[in-house]
């Protein structure tokens, strides 16, 4: 009994650390630029999503122009910014406090989910371990997208529907938790269908009637229903006419124009052919040690001795078999997508983690030989051929070494002079997959422990996103958060007016209203249209170029650009070897 004790206050304590450290890396140095790995939609996102709740703290009013994106596609999440606003004060680090709030919760709410399971407490702390300090969700949580508000609620409906207490109530209870996710993302929409399958799931595995599981389907879309009635009286209502515009945006930039396209858009999701070579994309090479992991699960799960599926199925505990049906649907569910933005990404970690501790943490049985079947024959080659080439070609198709002076994905560059050097981060991810191949092959002929094995996985895990959170902090600058003040003392005074994409997000370290303009130049297809007739703006911002590539997207403001106007040029985020990754410039609209 003492020591049984004894290991539950270890338990607690390893527990509890990982929560506050997970907590400190979340909120430590919030105002600061986000790091060079992320993707520059934040440069006009984060004013976006905090557009409305600041307009009701400074001027009075949730609407003062035609585009609200927070307030209508995520209105929980701009009532949340509202109350940071209102505690905490106008600013860039309080308009990132949802988030980071939402990501420090999720880690704790995870290991919550799993200790309702009944899953063994060291499954849990490395489950919390590899959520907490996974580089890429990291840094979702510190950037002012409504992603991680999003994961936070789908988190909530996960423990409603584990939690064994409060009888029917908690079916409704994770309905409602997934309705407050879908208003906060609608991207959600996607996921909903997953957790009716896993709803099902899991009341066959418990021999529930046919009658049970109908019931919680029916009071499960109860819970759905409720917050989709408030949203659609309260929000949807009152602004059908911009709700339309959206529709049309969104469809024409997200959705596959066919099934052929459809298909061809699957492989982005793991790389990008470009004129210069193929790359990783970021959600994969960001989280490479994860992908790594479930290959090898993949490869133990598909070993000579099984010879059949169902062989397979039964080395499997049910809670990594949830996670497959998870990580399979949801990534044909976004793969096929036109737009495949990392943050959309945020909901794969959950069934990504369980594998990947289920592969460190798993046995695997010897079975009596069966005869294999062709279906296992085909799995099997997938796994063992067609997968690795999906990962190791966009490194095989740079030769490796010498690489190039920059590592790039997408629009991704770490500089070879940053803290980290992309040959350096290279040497990792490929000196890990040798070790991996070498010491965990079915039947390897180097034996290792498998304490051994997980201590070093761990370790391994821990270097590559701790490599990527040292770079971000040792090298942190706030250039976005001065500017905005600068441009605020010297430009910006209260209650001026500022046109222009990025404008939302330069004017929340000061006092000056924002307006910007989001659609196409067809009729009826854009709002805020004609700005500087309608709003009679100050000044404007024009988005020149991301990382020295000219800025298409704002040429609908050239039109009000006058060069006789012209105040000054203005640069942020930037890099060691003096460049800046975005270029803007500053214009007068008044004599």
């Amino acid at each position: 009994m003492t020591i049984q004790k004894t290991n539950n206050n270890i338990i607690l304590v390893f527990g509890l650390l990982i929560v506050f450290v997970a907590g400190l890396i979340r909120f430590w140095h919030l105002d600061m630029d986000p790091p060079v790995s992320l993707g520059l939609h934040f440069i006009s996102d984060e004013g976006w999503w905090s557009h409305n709740a600041r307009n009701k703290i400074l001027f009075g009013q949730w609407k003062l122009d035609e585009f609200n994106q927070g307030l209508l596609v995520s209105p929980t999440y701009c009532y949340a910014t509202y109350i940071a606003f209102k505690v905490f004060g106008v600013g860039l680090a309080s308009a990132r406090i949802v988030p980071a709030i939402s990501g420090f919760l999720s880690v704790l709410l995870f290991g919550m989910i799993l200790k309702q399971k009944k899953i063994p407490d060291y499954i849990i702390l490395m489950s919390m371990l590899f959520l907490g300090f996974s580089f890429g969700f990291v840094t979702l949580n510190r950037i002012a997208y409504v992603d991680s508000t999003a994961f936070l609620f789908i988190l909530s409906a996960w423990w409603f529907l584990e939690n064994r207490r409060y009888g029917s109530w908690k079916i409704i209870l994770a309905g409602i938790a997934s309705g407050l996710a879908l208003v906060t993302k609608s991207y959600v929409l996607t996921l909903l269908p997953i957790f009716i399958i896993l709803l099902f799931v899991r009341a066959v595995s418990r021999k529930t009637s046919i009658i049970q599981i109908l019931s919680h389907c029916v009071l499960f879309s109860i819970g759905v229903g409720i917050v989709g009635i408030i949203w659609y009286i309260a929000v949807y209502i009152p602004n059908s006419v911009e709700y339309k515009i959206m529709y049309y945006l969104w469809k024409d930039g997200n959705v596959p124009g066919s099934i052929r396209q459809a298909v061809r858009n699957i492989p982005a999701f793991f790389f990008q052919k470009r004129s210069d070579g193929v790359y990783l994309s970021r959600f994969v090479l960001l989280n490479f040690p994860l992908f790594i992991l479930l290959w090898y699960r993949c490869i133990q799960l598909s070993g000579r001795d099984k010879g059949s599926i169902k062989n397979a199925l039964r080395q499997i505990p049910f809670f990594e078999k949830e996670a497959f049906i998870w990580l399979f649907m949801l990534i044909m569910c976004i793969a096929p997508l036109t737009a495949k933005p990392f943050r959309r990404y945020i909901f794969l970690y959950p069934p990504l983690i369980l594998i990947a501790v289920s592969t460190i943490t798993a046995t695997t049985r010897t079975l009596s030989s069966s005869k294999t079947t062709m279906s296992f024959k085909f799995i099997r080659t997938f796994i063992w051929v067609i997968f690795p080439i999906l990962l190791l070609t966009p490194f095989v198709s740079r030769n490796l070494f010498p690489i190039s002076e920059n590592l790039s994905i997408n629009k991704f560059q770490i500089h070879s002079s940053q803290t980290i050097s992309s040959q350096f981060i290279i040497s990792i991810a490929v000196v890990s997959l040798i070790f991996l191949l070498l010491s965990f092959l079915p039947r390897p002929r180097i034996s290792v422990k498998t304490s051994n094995r997980s201590l070093f996985i761990l370790v391994l895990f821990l270097l590559f996103n701790g490599l990527f959170l040292w770079n971000m902090f040792s090298y942190s600058t706030d250039s976005m958060k001065q500017t905005s003040k600068e441009l605020g003392n010297q430009y910006f005074k209260p209650g001026t007016i500022v046109l222009g994409g990025i404008a939302d997000t330069l004017c929340l370290e000061n006092k000056a209203r924002a307006i910007a303009i989001w659609g196409r130049e067809e009729a009826e297809r854009v709002l805020n249209e004609n700005p500087v007739e309608r709003f009679n703006p100050d000044y404007l911002l024009i988005l020149i170029s991301i990382d020295g590539i000219p800025w298409g997207a704002e040429d609908r403001y050239l039109r009000y650009a006058d060069k006789n106007n012209f105040i000054k040029e203005i640069r942020l985020l930037p890099l060691p070897d003096g460049n800046h990754r975005v270029i803007s410039q500053l214009y007068s609209l008044k004599p």
